[in-house]
């Protein structure tokens, strides 16, 4: 990659970091029932493809968009393909985050545990 394309894709990773809040963690509001432990790793491996189907989707789209716009403009393809994918990555992690919380909270909740 030339360094300016790395530079730029350096400046997007750490935009992508600067953007991303942090969500407070699920809380229950009572007793954990029967086998929470074994329901909190199985909820979590789902919420986990939730945010990983979110962000995804987001990078493939800004993947896309870059290389029509590395194209159109007589620009490298491939480099404004990866600027794309890590701006579509980077603003999608918020829904991301947003996803996953609320995936591992139903998912908790569907199991009979009282998370909020």
């Amino acid at each position: 990659m030339p360094p300016f394309a790395s530079r730029c894709a350096a400046g997007l990773c750490l935009l992508a970091a600067a953007c991303s809040q942090s969500l407070p963690p699920v809380a229950l509001t009572g007793p954990a029932g029967p086998g929470y432990d074994i329901d909190l790793a199985d909820c979590q491996a789902e919420a986990a493809a939730a945010a990983a189907r979110e962000t995804g989707g987001a990078a493939a789209a800004g993947a896309a968009g870059g290389a029509v716009w590395g194209g159109a403009t007589g620009g490298n393809v491939l480099t404004n393909a990866a600027a794309g994918g890590l701006l579509g990555a980077g603003t999608a992690q918020n829904r991301a985050a947003a996803a996953e919380r609320a995936a591992l909270v139903a998912c908790l909740q569907a199991r009979g545990h009282p998370a909020q």
